[in-house]
């Protein structure tokens, strides 16, 4: 899978490419993947987008085509400490 960062603003949309697994066949039935970034580049992000509602998209590519997309919500917030809280919403409650 593809895993991106999505800051989306009225009139802005800013893709931010994380990473992908190895690619794999996934068959029938459960499967899982592990996948993490030591941080992500803002660059070009003004901060105040960032204090906001941004979407976390993991993407299963067959062929070169995107076949199946997860969306997760994620709220932003600045702490009192000026540091920024990521929460990533679960789709699945």
């Amino acid at each position: 899978p593809q895993v991106r960062y999505v800051v989306d603003m009225t009139g802005k949309r800013h893709i931010i490419e994380l990473g992908a697994t190895e690619a794999r066949d996934y068959g029938v039935g459960d499967n899982t993947f592990e996948f993490s970034v030591e941080g992500i580049d803002l660059e070009g992000i003004k901060t105040t987008w960032l204090n906001n509602v941004g979407l976390l998209q993991v993407v299963l590519i067959s062929g070169g085509e995107e076949v199946f997309q997860v969306n997760m919500v994620t709220q932003v917030k600045k702490m009192g400490d000026g540091q920024l809280l990521r929460t990533v919403l679960s789709p699945l409650e």
